[in-house]
């Protein structure tokens, strides 16, 4: 197994909250403020609701701004 596949693997096996302490450690990760996580969670939610508007590109949702 090379040295990659191992590290792969080492992830693959860490939890959430592991992985994120990982990224904060050795990359440019930042936990996103409450703002953000909330931003995050109302999107989550209209992106389940079945009778919310959804666009399939950023002209059609400027076109029905503009309407």
């Amino acid at each position: 197994m090379s040295t990659r596949e191992m590290a792969y693997s080492v992830i693959d096996a860490m939890t959430e909250e592991q992985l994120k302490a990982f990224l904060m450690l050795f990359g440019n990760y930042k936990e996103p403020n409450q703002e953000t996580l909330d931003a995050i969670e109302e999107s989550e939610k209209k992106l389940s609701d079945p009778n919310a508007k959804k666009y399939d590109s950023l002209d059609e949702l400027f076109e029905d701004l503009k309407s």
